[in-house]
């Protein structure tokens, strides 16, 4: 993600940057401006430690706290970048571009309500700020307010039309399932920058959703030659992969994914899904189980569930009967009882028969009926009922959207189960 708050050199800062590289700084100002420049050069390490002579020369200088919080936060300190704009903020309360900084460092934190509370101030301080509307839209985005996200991205868009703030504003319009708009948005943020990796791999998860896996995968292949480190690019062209039925490929691209960011909770998910549909049980497991430990429940609530299920299934794919029951008696109180998903786990559990979680179901709509109907199908499918199962997984196979997790895992299951022998039917004694 790029950073909106870019290093400006203040107005009172007013040093000849070719002179500051080629002479011995000699003040607190000195050593702040051959620091900018090094920050701009990517020298972190060397920014820093100017910064750090120029607090040494003069503590009361406090731009210098605010670019050395910038540099620290390039490097991944966010909250050595928070302390800093503390002692900024404490030195000059009216500025508003260190609030959006610390804003922004605390959106990366994952400190969504702080990050707001900053990006209020920075706005009522400087209601102008372009990059504090798009870090506000970003904020809000993240808290699943799309609506408000748009109209920050677009008073952002208005002040100074940029690549990143389209680019938000067509992920918060995907979001909202706006596909056309999210297109578009995009496309506007190319236009501005076509090295802009971030927006093609937008584009492309939004032209997965429309099913144009050539496009898409047009899309991802473009972003990673742009950026080759970019894991969640790779974990969208896994997905695109996953739905063109290439399932070994796919999960070699979300394994990328997770060797360049072990922390890309999604992305285990998402392998966990496609080694399910091989019956690679023992590998759905492990990655159901990284991906609870990595997530917590009140941001990922039904996707946690969907895991514990995977990882039972894949227990049972591995023939580890009492582990899977273990496994899901151990997170039965883990979920909000009152969603409908959790009837899933009831049925797994024992605690109602089918036809109750079938009639529960229907009386819901067909794509709840479609996820009921793929689980039953793989438990009848374990327990060796095989006639019952493929019953239950070719009306999935029919009924469900293409593509979509239960019809992909409806047809490896169907596919398995055909390829397979059939059971020899007993004789009757004598």
């Amino acid at each position: 993600m790029r950073r909106f708050c870019c290093l400006l050199v203040l107005l009172f800062v007013v040093v000849n940057a070719a002179m500051a590289q080629e002479t011995t700084p000699q003040s607190a100002v000195d050593y702040n401006a051959r620091g900018l420049i090094r920050y701009n050069h990517r020298d972190y390490d060397g920014a820093l430690a100017d910064f750090d002579k120029s607090i040494a020369l003069d503590p009361g200088f406090w731009p210098s706290y605010m670019v050395r919080g910038n540099a620290r936060e390039s490097k991944g300190d966010y909250d050595g970048a928070i302390a800093d704009y503390n002692k900024a903020i404490d030195l000059n309360p009216a500025f508003g571009r260190t609030y959006n900084d610390r804003g922004h460092a605390r959106y990366q934190k994952g400190d969504y309500d702080g990050a707001m509370a900053d990006l209020n101030k920075a706005i009522e301080l400087d209601p102008e700020s372009a990059p504090a509307y798009a870090n506000r839209g970003r904020a809000r985005f993240s808290r699943a307010d799309y609506d408000g996200a748009i109209a920050d991205y677009d008073k952002a868009i208005d002040l100074d039309p940029k690549a990143d703030a389209y680019s938000g504003r067509g992920l918060a319009r995907h979001a909202g399932n706006d596909l056309e708009g999210a297109i578009a948005d995009f496309n506007g943020a190319i236009i501005l920058d076509a090295n802009y990796a971030e927006a093609y791999r937008g584009r492309g998860d939004v032209r997965v959703q429309q099913d144009d896996l050539d496009g898409a995968m047009a899309d991802f292949d473009k972003a990673l030659a742009l950026n080759p480190n970019y894991a969640d690019a790779y974990r969208s062209r896994g997905i695109a992969r996953s739905n063109k039925g290439e399932l070994e490929a796919a999960i070699s691209e979300f394994t990328k994914a997770i060797a360049i960011s072990p922390k890309l909770a999604p992305a285990y998910y998402d392998r966990a899904w496609n080694y399910l549909y091989q019956a690679k049980g023992d590998s759905a497991y492990a990655d159901a189980v990284d991906y609870l430990r990595l997530t917590r429940a009140d941001e990922s609530g039904q996707f946690r569930l969907y895991m514990v299920i995977v990882g039972y299934f894949g227990l049972r794919q591995a023939r580890k009967n009492g582990e899977a029951k273990a496994f899901i008696d151990a997170h039965a109180l883990d979920f909000d009882t009152s969603d409908w998903p959790y009837l899933l786990m009831r049925y797994l559990r024992h605690e109602m028969a089918a036809p109750e979680l079938l009639n529960l179901a229907v009386d819901k709509d067909k794509k709840t009926e479609v996820r009921a109907r793929v689980y039953v199908g793989m438990d009848a499918s374990l327990l060796g009922q095989r006639e019952l199962a493929l019953a239950h997984l070719r009306w999935v196979k029919e009924n469900s959207t293409k593509p979509s997790r239960e019809y992909t895992l409806a047809v490896s299951e169907i596919t398995r189960l055909e390829a397979a022998p059939k059971p020899t039917p007993k004789r009757p004694q004598d």
